[in-house]
């Protein structure tokens, strides 16, 4: 690969990945008609490591999840029926930032509902809390809307505060 075309990847990957809040995600997209999307962030900490210490003795995982309701309902029949889709695994904990992807292994969907949830008791799967959701808007009242086709990739950015927590959902 020559250095202009070494140049020129970095530079589109830079634009790809230099979305921030308030606005919509950015796209990778593919013109094949199968195959799973993803998306794919980074859950921004505010106030950097020390802004777990709100909660340091109480975090046991974190994971991203994709609803296709809003607000999700039931999450664990969600979870069954395939309108929701969790990351695989917790992201790195007590950090200033993490990565995360989630598949979407059969779209089209239309995920309504995208948020960061704390396992806050370290045997019980079922004690989450949201941390944090993807509202380009900047109002944790209004949940960001991504819409994905077949082998998409969504790029998001997640705010998480723990002094000041999102509204939960009703379940």
């Amino acid at each position: 690969m020559t250095l202009r075309n070494r140049f020129v990847c970095l530079f589109l990957g830079c634009l790809l990945v230099s979305c921030n809040e308030g606005l919509e995600p950015a796209f990778v997209s593919s013109t094949q008609q199968t195959g799973p999307a993803y998306i794919k962030g980074t859950l921004i900490i505010k106030n950097g490591i020390s802004g777990w210490n709100d909660s340091k003795d109480s975090v046991y995982a974190v994971r991203v999840a994709a609803f296709v309701d809003n607000p999700p309902s039931n999450i664990v029949q969600s979870l069954l029926s395939g309108t929701a889709y969790i990351s695989s695994d917790s992201i790195a904990l007590f950090t200033d930032s993490s990565t995360f992807i989630v598949e979407i292994p059969d779209p089209p969907k239309t995920i309504r509902y995208l948020g960061a949830a704390m396992q806050y008791k370290k045997n019980d799967i079922f004690a989450q809390r949201v941390i944090g959701l993807y509202t380009p808007s900047g109002d944790v009242n209004l949940p960001g809307i991504v819409e994905l086709k077949p082998r998409d990739t969504a790029i998001v950015r997640i705010t998480i505060d723990f002094a000041n927590l999102p509204p939960q959902p009703q379940l």
